[in-house]
C-alpha cells in the first residue's frame, strides 16, 4: 500500500468520525440545555470532540475548520474549568456552530476549500463571547465565621499508568502517538517516560519504524472505563494497558456547618448584559455508549447479501428434488445433508441480514434538534419523547425513511400542536407533547408519531378536497377516508405559506417515498385530542415475505405486508357500479375488485358475474382503503429474494420487482398501491409474466 493511499484512507476515516462527532456533540448540547444529563460529563464530552475535530482538521490542511473551531474550544475550556457559566444562549451558539461545521465538512472532502462566509458571523459571535468577562459557575466568595468539624473528603483524583507500545507500521501516521499525547490533555495533567525495555539494539533499529514505547502517568478524575473507551479507537496492533494507581491528589475537604453563619457575598464585577437563565446540571442518566465495532464499506455488505440471496435460490432449487430423493433409500443420506444445508443457509442468511440492521436510535436522536429549532421558530413549547430506540431495521430503509419522518414531524409541530395561548384556552398544558416510537410487530417495523394537538379538522379537509375536485360533494366518506385525503398531491389546509410548511408538497411525497420501499402510512386523528401517523415498513428491502398466487398459468407474489385476508367469492355479493367499477360487498363494506386475469393477459377479460363464484379474493390495503384481487389459486407463503426489473427491463407499472423460484422459474412481485392506481385512473394492464421474462 502506498503512503498516498494510506493517508487518503486516514483522511476519509477522519471525515467519517467527524460527522459522527458532530452528532455526538449535538446530542450532548441538547442534554445540557434540557438538564437531562450530567453537566460536567456532557461539557467534557463536547470539549474532547471539538478538540479532536480541531486537531484532525489542522493535520489534513483544513485550515478554515481548524481556525473556526479554536474559539469554540476556548469557550468550552472556560466552561469546564468553571471560569464561565453555560447558558441557553451559549448552547444555541454552539448548535449554530455545529451546523456550520456540517456545511464545511463536505467542502473539505471535495477539496474545493471551505466557504467561510456563513462562518464569519458565527466567528464574530464566538469572539464577542470570549471578549465578554467570564462569569464563573463556582459559588461566589463567602466569608464564614464558623466552627465546623471536617467531614468526609471529596472524591480523589486518581493517577493512571498508561503503557503504550505502538504498532510499528502505523506509529508515524497522524493517528499515532502524537494524537494520543495531544488528546490526553483533555483528561488532566500527565508526564511521559520512555520505556527503555522496548528499545532494540542499535543494529536492529530501522529509520522508518517506531519501536519505542512509553509509560504515561496521568492525574485525572475521569473513570477508568471512560479512559479505556477513549483509547479504544487504536488498532489491534497496538499494545496498550491502563492501570489505576492509588489516589494522589486530595481535594479540599467538605465541611458541615454546625451553626448558621453570617454570610457576606462578594459579587464579581461584570459588564451589563441581558440576564440569562443558567443551565443546571441534573442527575439524569447518560446515554449508553456504543458497542465496539469495525467500519465496513456498505458495498461489501450489499455484495455479501446478494451472494446469500443466490444461495437461498440455489437451496430452493435443491429442495425441489426432495420428493425424488425420498423414493431412493440409498440417497437418504444426501437428503439429510440437504436438510442440514438448508438450516445452515437460513442461519447464514439471517446473520448476514443482521449485519445491515441498525438501531433506529441514531435517526430518532436527530429529531431532538429539529423539534428544538422548530419549536423556537414557531413560538411553541414542545417536549419530545422517544421510545423503542433499540428497534433495528435495514440501513437502507433507515436512510430512505429519514426524509418522510422529517415531513411528518414538521407537520405535527406546525399544524398539529397549538400555540401556548390556544392550548391554555382549551384547558391543556401550554407545553405540547410529541411522541416518536418504533417497534417490531408481526415481522414489520411500525413507527408512530403522536401529538396531543388539535387533530385533523374533518370538515375543513373535506371542503378543501371538494374545492380541488378530489372528491364530489355528494360522496359519502368516513372520517378515516377524509384523513387520508391529506396525502393527495398539492393538498394543504394552511391559510398562509411559511418556510415550515403550507405549500402542499410534503405529505404526498411522504406517502410515495414510503410506498417506494414497500411500506404504507396511515393516520388516526381525534378533534382537539391529537393525531397519530403510523408508518409500517418491511424489515429489509433485500428479502420479502410474500404470498404466491396463481393467475391462469402465471405465478405472482403479493407482499404479505399488504394482505388483510383471503375469502372465497360468492357471486351474489358482486355489483357493477356505473358500468365500470366492480365491487364486492364484504361485511356490508363495498370493496373494489381487480381481476388479475385481465391484467395478466394484457387485455380486458370478458367475464360474467357467475364466472367468479368460488374463486379467491385476496383483500389488500392501499392508502387506507381495501381492495380485492381476484386470483385462481393460493400457493405457499415464502421468503423471496427481491430482484430489480429496472436494470434489464425498466420500470414496469404495477410491479415492484421479480424473484426466482425453487424450480428456476421467474415470478413477478406485485406493487399493490401502483396496481390500484392503474385500475382507478387508467384501467390499463400490466404486461404478462411472459413479456417481462422474455426481456430478462
Amino acid at each position: 500500500m502506498s503512503d498516498d493511499f494510506g493517508m487518503e484512507g486516514i483522511k476519509q476515516l477522519f471525515l467519517e468520525e467527524s460527522a459522527e462527532g458532530l452528532d455526538t456533540m449535538e446530542a450532548a448540547l441538547l442534554r445540557i440545555e434540557s438538564g437531562e444529563g450530567d453537566l460536567h460529563d456532557d461539557i467534557n464530552e463536547v470539549f474532547r470532540a471539538i478538540h479532536s475535530f480541531k486537531g484532525g482538521s489542522a493535520t489534513f490542511g483544513f485550515t478554515a475548520i481548524a481556525e473556526f473551531t479554536h474559539g469554540i474550544e476556548t469557550l468550552l475550556d472556560e466552561i469546564r474549568s468553571d471560569e464561565r457559566q453555560v447558558t441557553d444562549d451559549l448552547v444555541s451558539l454552539f448548535l449554530d456552530c455545529l451546523d456550520a461545521l456540517r456545511l464545511m465538512l463536505p467542502q473539505a472532502e471535495e477539496g474545493n476549500g471551505q466557504d467561510t462566509t456563513y462562518c464569519a458571523d458565527l466567528s464574530r459571535r464566538v469572539q464577542a463571547e470570549l471578549d465578554r468577562k467570564p462569569c464563573s459557575t463556582a459559588p461566589a466568595e463567602v466569608a464564614v465565621a464558623v466552627e465546623a468539624p471536617q467531614s468526609e473528603s471529596a472524591p480523589l483524583t486518581s493517577q493512571y499508568l498508561i503503557s503504550i507500545k505502538p504498532d510499528p507500521e502505523q506509529a508515524l501516521q497522524p493517528q499515532g502517538p502524537v494524537r494520543i499525547f495531544e488528546e490526553l490533555k483533555c483528561f488532566g495533567e500527565y508526564r511521559v517516560e520512555l520505556d527503555s525495555e522496548t528499545l532494540p539494539s542499535l543494529a536492529e533499529l530501522k529509520p522508518d519504524t517506531l519501536v519505542m514505547g512509553w509509560n504515561v502517568f496521568l492525574d485525572s478524575d475521569v473513570k477508568q472505563t471512560d479512559l479505556e473507551d477513549f483509547l479504544a479507537w487504536l488498532d489491534d496492533g497496538w499494545l496498550l494497558s491502563v492501570k489505576n494507581n492509588a489516589p494522589v491528589i486530595e481535594q479540599e475537604p467538605i465541611v458541615d456547618p454546625v451553626i448558621e453563619p453570617e454570610v457576606i457575598i462578594q459579587q464579581p464585577e461584570t459588564e451589563d448584559a441581558p440576564e440569562q437563565k443558567p443551565v443546571v446540571a441534573s442527575n439524569g442518566k447518560k446515554t449508553a455508549k456504543s458497542n465496539a465495532s469495525i467500519r465496513v464499506d456498505t458495498n461489501k455488505i450489499d455484495s455479501l447479501i446478494n451472494l446469500v440471496g443466490e444461495l437461498v435460490i440455489t437451496q430452493s432449487m435443491l429442495n425441489s428434488y426432495n420428493s425424488e430423493l425420498m423414493e431412493h433409500p440409498a440417497l437418504h443420506g444426501l437428503r439429510d445433508g440437504l436438510a442440514q444445508l438448508e438450516r445452515n443457509a437460513r442461519e447464514l442468511q439471517e446473520s448476514v441480514m443482521r449485519v445491515r440492521m441498525m438501531p433506529i436510535a441514531a435517526t430518532f436522536q436527530r429529531f431532538k434538534r429539529l423539534v428544538h429549532d422548530l419549536s423556537r421558530k414557531l413560538g411553541k413549547h414542545v417536549d419530545l419523547e422517544l421510545r423503542g430506540e433499540e428497534t433495528e431495521l435495514d440501513k437502507i430503509v433507515l436512510e430512505k425513511i429519514a426524509d418522510p419522518l422529517v415531513h411528518l414531524v414538521r407537520n405535527a409541530l406546525d399544524h398539529g400542536i397549538e400555540a401556548p395561548e390556544k392550548r391554555l384556552e382549551k384547558g391543556k398544558s401550554e407545553r405540547g407533547k410529541l411522541i416518536m416510537s418504533a417497534s417490531h410487530e408481526s415481522g414489520k417495523i411500525v413507527i408512530r408519531i403522536t401529538d396531543d394537538g388539535a387533530g385533523i379538522p374533518v370538515d375543513k379537509v373535506l371542503q378543501k378536497a371538494i374545492s380541488k375536485g378530489l372528491v364530489s360533494s355528494d360522496e359519502q366518506l368516513t372520517d378515516q377516508q377524509v384523513h387520508q385525503l391529506i396525502f393527495a398531491p398539492g393538498f394543504s389546509t394552511a391559510e398562509a405559506v411559511s418556510d415550515v410548511s403550507g405549500r402542499g408538497v410534503g405529505m404526498d411525497v411522504v406517502k410515495r417515498n414510503i410506498q417506494d420501499i414497500g411500506g404504507r402510512v396511515e393516520v388516526r386523528s381525534e378533534q382537539d385530542k391529537g393525531s397519530t401517523f403510523i408508518v409500517v415498513l418491511p424489515l429489509t428491502l433485500a428479502i420479502m415475505d410474500g404470498q404466491l398466487v396463481k393467475v391462469g398459468p402465471e405465478i405472482y407474489i403479493i407482499p404479505m405486508l399488504s394482505i388483510i385476508e383471503t375469502i372465497q367469492i360468492r357471486s351474489k355479493l358482486i355489483s357493477v357500479i356505473g358500468g365500470e367499477l366492480t365491487v364486492y360487498s364484504l361485511r356490508d363494506e363495498p370493496i373494489p375488485i381487480i381481476l388479475m386475469k385481465s391484467y395478466s393477459e394484457g387485455n380486458r377479460h370478458a367475464w360474467q358475474q357467475d364466472d367468479l363464484e368460488g374463486q379467491l379474493l385476496v383483500v389488500v390495503e392501499s392508502e387506507g382503503q381495501h381492495f380485492g384481487l381476484v386470483v385462481d389459486e393460493l400457493l405457499e407463503q415464502q421468503q423471496v429474494v427481491i430482484k430489480s426489473l429496472e436494470a434489464n427491463y425498466g420500470q414496469v407499472d404495477g410491479l415492484a420487482g421479480a424473484t426466482i423460484l425453487g424450480d428456476g422459474s421467474v415470478a413477478l412481485i406485485l406493487d399493490v398501491p401502483d396496481l390500484v392506481r392503474i385500475n382507478k385512473v387508467h384501467g390499463g394492464a400490466i404486461p404478462s409474466r411472459r413479456a417481462v421474462v422474455a426481456e430478462l
